[in-house]
């Protein structure tokens, strides 16, 4: 059975951590990412976080923001995004 997502939304965050987290790149004071909430026909909603640490080689913020903007209008569209063909 394949869900037909009705809404989708994304928030950007940032949070002061308690101990600032200290890496070879630099001392980080705050977490930044994005809150994520889908809801379908039936009125049921999921929630979810993308939070890109960049300092350890994955995706900087900006290209998360990108992909996640890409992957829900896709999802809206009921499209399969390029990266999962």
């Amino acid at each position: 059975m394949r869900v037909r997502i009705q809404r989708a939304a994304r928030r950007a965050f940032a949070l002061p951590l308690v101990r600032p987290i200290v890496t070879a790149h630099g001392t980080l004071h705050t977490r930044s990412g994005f809150l994520i909430s889908v809801e379908d026909g039936a009125g049921r909603v999921a929630h979810a976080e993308a939070t890109p640490f960049a300092e350890f080689g994955t995706e900087d913020l900006s290209s998360c923001e990108g992909a996640l903007r890409r992957g829900l209008s896709a999802w809206l569209a009921q499209r399969v995004p390029e990266s999962e063909t």
